[in-house]
């Protein structure tokens, strides 16, 4: 079997349906484990240097 035929059963779907791929994205993308508070802190920070980040 090829990876995305792998891919496939472990979803259980099939390598010829055409949304499968859309759908995957779609329940990867949904799925968060942030927390709010790792939201506060990459809006504080996004834009310092990362050696700015490193050293504090």
């Amino acid at each position: 079997m090829s990876d995305y035929q792998d891919l496939c059963a472990m979803y259980g779907r099939s390598p010829s349906d055409p949304d499968f791929i859309d759908d995957l994205i779609d329940d990867i993308s949904g799925e968060s484990t942030l927390e709010q508070e790792d939201y506060e802190w990459y809006e504080e920070n996004e834009n310092k240097k990362h050696y700015q980040l490193l050293n504090n």
